[in-house]
Parts: structure tokens; C-alpha cells; sequence
């Protein structure tokens, strides 16, 4: 969705920061750390249900995906784009959920992700 690793995540991209969380904790660890305050989650939330899901489909691609190792160590077949892309919505709608339920419960997100 946002173009870049988790490893090095767009600084000033508000939909890598909506994924990624809005404040990155990654000292001393091995792989990716974020945070996002509970008074941050309706600004993400609005964020990443503002997405253009056609446009997203339109930018998506295998081969691009593929080539900036989005995923380290995982090579993606082109014939599976349709089916990738709906699997990468359907989670996106989880994470909204998600995102959701820790606003009403007053509680912040934190986004791990083990290199």
C-alpha cells in the first residue's frame, strides 16, 4: 500500500504512517517498531478509509512489489496480482476494524514487525 519496507517507511507519508503507526520506537530492535496514541487513531482511521481502493488497484503491481522487496525473501507470482490485491484490502479492513475498536476502548496501537 505504501510503496516502501517497513524497514524504512515513508517519514512523511500519511498512509505509511496509518500502517506503520505514527511514531516509530525501532531503537535497539531487530526489525520495526510504531506507535500510535489513542487521540491519533480517528485522523489514521479517516486516512485509510479515504483511499481510492480503484486507484490503489491501478498503482498496484506484482513486479514493483517484487523488485523493492517489499516482503524480504518472498518472490510473488504475477498471475496472483488480483488475488494479493484483494488479501492486502480485506486486510486493510481488518486493520480499520481494528483501529476502530482500540478508539472506542480508549487504547493506543502498537505496530510490530520482526526482521
Amino acid at each position: 500500500l505504501t510503496g516502501t519496507s517497513a524497514f524504512d517507511p515513508a517519514k512523511n507519508d500519511p498512509l505509511s504512517r496509518a500502517v506503520l503507526g505514527e511514531h516509530s520506537l525501532e531503537d535497539g530492535i531487530d526489525g520495526f517498531l510504531g506507535l500510535t496514541w489513542n487521540q491519533e487513531l480517528a485522523a489514521t482511521i479517516d486516512r485509510l478509509e479515504s483511499l481510492d481502493r480503484s486507484e490503489l488497484r491501478k498503482q498496484f503491481s506484482i513486479k514493483r512489489l517484487n523488485e523493492m522487496e517489499i516482503y524480504p525473501g518472498v518472490t510473488f507470482s504475477e498471475e496472483l496480482e488480483g488475488q494479493l490485491f484483494a488479501s492486502i484490502m480485506l486486510d486493510m479492513e481488518k486493520l480499520i476494524s481494528a483501529y476502530r475498536r482500540m478508539l472506542r476502548q480508549g487504547n493506543h496501537a502498537l505496530t510490530v514487525i520482526v526482521g
